[in-house]
């Protein structure tokens, strides 16, 4: 098994597309990615269907961005494995 548990597509801060972040994990041996775009959940049911057709596990993910109410110090909350359709997650 080979996991990231951390990757951004071009729908935040990376620069690759879904399919072609997916083609790159199977090409390096990945078998689990875990999407995790900034505050957003959107493109990770396309995710996870083209992961099952090339044989990746596709862990939907999410990185909140919050801050320190008193120092103002911005952190990053990292989500996984939610159930996309519940009514607290939108994109």
């Amino acid at each position: 098994m080979r996991v990231d548990l951390h990757v951004h597509t071009d729908i935040s801060d990376g620069s690759l597309t879904i399919v072609e972040t997916l083609e790159l994990a199977k090409k390096n041996g990945l078998t689990h990615i875990a999407i995790t775009n900034h505050d957003t959940v959107e493109g990770l049911q396309q995710a996870m269907y083209m992961g099952a057709k090339l044989g990746i596990e596709v862990i939907p993910g999410v990185e909140i961005s919050a801050a320190d109410k008193r120092t103002g110090q911005k952190v990053h909350i990292l989500g996984y494995n939610f159930t996309l359709e519940a009514p607290h997650i939108t994109k």
